[in-house]
């Protein structure tokens, strides 16, 4: 079972864009989709994305089960802290896909650390919605991406080149270092 970026529930595996469907059941599912619905490219890591996924949901479990207290204590960097990190990362992460994809200048992938410190003072439950809304925002940009996309590389207007077929990687390592962070926490 796995959730599309809208948040309705599918139990039928991934489906490339040039797959033939075969099965009448997952035919249907699609035209009941739309025209609207995405699906990752053939060519898209489909591993790590698989990976960055599911521990993004462990994160967003972790974070929603976590009393609001918790997310403030003085200890640096605190759970607050390092969910807006994690969140204004994907968000920007989102926005280079998507000047890449336009042909346009490729942004910084790293937050501006003022940006990062007014998030992590958000109230609790708006520090949630951002992260919900920085995973679905991204989650949209790797479907939108196209075989040639996941080859290309981009130079971020603030380091080295990197593949794109690499983000999913690098936000899964992210995603696990917040996660390892809210489970030690939670025991002590």
């Amino acid at each position: 079972m796995r959730r599309s970026w809208s948040g309705c529930i599918s139990t039928a595996p991934p489906l490339s864009r040039t797959e033939a469907v075969t099965d009448p059941a997952r035919q249907a599912l699609i035209e009941r989709q739309g025209a609207g619905a995405r699906y990752d490219a053939p060519g898209a890591p489909a591993g790590d994305l698989l990976q960055a996924r599911r521990l993004t949901a462990q994160v967003a479990r972790l974070l929603n089960d976590t009393p609001d207290a918790a997310l403030y204590r003085p200890d640096q960097p605190s759970l607050g802290w390092r969910i807006a990190l994690l969140s204004l990362e994907a968000r920007r992460m989102g926005e280079a896909i998507a000047a890449h994809r336009a042909g346009q200048g490729v942004p910084s992938l790293v937050p501006d650390p003022a940006e990062v410190d007014f998030a992590a003072h958000l109230p609790p439950r708006a520090l949630r919605h951002l992260f919900d809304h920085s995973r679905i925002h991204l989650n949209v940009e790797w479907r939108e991406m196209s075989d040639a996309d996941w080859a290309a590389w981009m130079v971020p207007g603030d380091g080295p080149p990197v593949v794109l077929a690499d983000l999913p990687r690098l936000r899964a390592e992210a995603l696990a270092k917040v996660s390892a962070a809210f489970l030690a926490a939670s025991r002590g």
